[in-house]
């Protein structure tokens, strides 16, 4: 929507007192409020405890308001009986979905195919997540800094871990990776302390794991590399139980094309 005109009419000159520039403010905030952006999207509307965007007859859920520990997440954004609109979209790229500090359980329902960077970012009371199994996207440090998280079920649908999906979950402890995961991203366990289970049955379908993945998971001590993998970046075991078991026995990795780990 072109606001100039709109502008124009009601305040004429450009030159505008203080006050008419607050007005100036205001009108623009409300005019963009009230109007679609481009691909018909709806900003910040409301529903029930969940702000929530609208684009191409699907629905995000981009933040979380309400005062509830045990949240579950809503499976479609109901207008009336005939306008309905699945909700496939968890977070809006920027920051954490959830305003409380103190949300405990999250459940997001089968409908969510992608979890947006940083949604759960900062949740330090975070000790469970149910995630649907259509799930095939989770973004940069989702999890990141969920200190009290201690296990985690990644759905079969995602096929790599982002970089710092998981950081700083200092007591996750339990994570099940599954087949078809080609790619661990940078820091993506890094700072995961507690972290002893998961790593002996890595999938087949791992080809990178990339540099700092599981840095100073000082719990780790039993880690299988797959044959597939080709490619492991600087420091991705560094301060390990197992890697420095190794470095003192004087034993190395190979991998892919002789690449010393």
């Amino acid at each position: 929507m072109n606001l100039l005109p709109e502008i124009r009419h009601r305040f004429g000159s450009p030159h505008l007192s203080p006050l008419r520039s607050t007005w100036l403010v205001l009108l623009v905030l409300v005019l963009l409020a009230i109007s679609p952006s481009p691909g018909g999207k709806v900003l910040a509307a409301t529903y029930g405890d969940f702000y929530y965007t609208v684009s191409g007859g699907k629905a995000a859920i981009t933040y979380y308001v309400g005062s509830a520990t045990d949240v579950v997440i809503p499976s479609e954004i109901v207008i009336t009986d005939s306008v309905r609109y699945p909700v496939v979209t968890l977070g809006n790229y920027i920051n954490s979905v959830f305003s409380s500090r103190a949300v405990t359980r999250v459940t997001v329902p089968d409908s969510v195919r992608t979890i947006a960077g940083w949604a759960f970012d900062g949740c330090s009371s975070l000790t469970e997540v149910v995630l649907p199994d259509q799930l095939d996207y989770l973004g940069i440090e989702t999890f990141n800094n969920c200190t009290k998280l201690t296990s985690i079920v990644i759905p079969e649908g995602i096929d790599r871990i982002e970089d710092a999906c998981f950081r700083s979950c200092v007591s996750l402890q339990s994570v099940t990776i599954p087949e078809g995961v080609f790619l661990i991203g940078q820091e993506a366990f890094r700072y995961c302390a507690m972290l002893t289970d998961g790593l002996a049955n890595l999938p087949v379908s791992l080809e990178r794991i990339e540099a700092r993945a599981f840095q100073q998971c000082f719990f780790l001590s039993d880690v299988q590399i797959p044959a597939g993998v080709n490619y492991i970046g600087d420091d991705a075991f560094e301060g390990t139980t197992w890697f420095s078991s190794l470095s003192q026995a004087g034993d190395m990795v190979l991998v892919g094309q002789g690449q010393l780990v």
